[in-house]
């Protein structure tokens, strides 16, 4: 099996987030949000740019594919405009959806690996906070239902 590069490593993402995390609580009104946006800020912009660049090749190319028609109709003396810019045109059209399809793969890559790595990050932080909670402090902590108690079961 293969290893992990270091940066997608869950432990060297989770210190990140802890940091950014210690930053967070310090504020009055912490966001694990912002925490996670400020752990993974840099691959999901990188990923929001390829993603532009797709979208930007998607646009462009109803745009290229109109002028190629326009450039194939006769102008009013019945004469087509030269063959070369017809040419140069399709290889643009050509281009413009083979960056698109890169763009857009990148894309995928890129967001898909840091939604990977921020759950190995929130999975691995709540795995390391409920294996230091003492017993007593399992029993008093919510299960996230706002209930009170994790296992209040007076109305059984």
């Amino acid at each position: 099996m293969w290893q992990l590069q270091d940066s997608d490593q869950a432990v060297g993402l989770e210190q990140r987030f802890q940091e950014n995390w210690s930053r967070e609580r310090d504020v009055t009104k912490p966001s694990l949000v912002r925490a996670l946006r400020r752990t993974f800020f840099r691959p999901l912009l990188i990923g929001g740019c390829f993603k532009l660049f797709n979208d930007a090749s998607q646009f462009v190319g109803p745009l290229i594919l109109k002028e190629i028609i326009a450039n194939s109709k006769p102008d009013e003396n019945g004469e087509y405009d030269a063959v070369h810019i017809g040419y140069i045109l399709a290889f643009a059209l050509f281009f413009g959806q083979i960056v698109g399809a890169l763009a857009e793969c990148q894309y995928f890559q890129y967001v898909m690996r840091a939604g990977m790595n921020i759950r190995s990050t929130v999975v691995l932080a709540i795995f390391k906070k409920a294996s230091r909670l003492s017993p007593e402090g399992r029993r008093s902590a919510t299960g996230g239902g706002g209930g009170g108690g994790g296992g209040d079961h007076d109305h059984e």
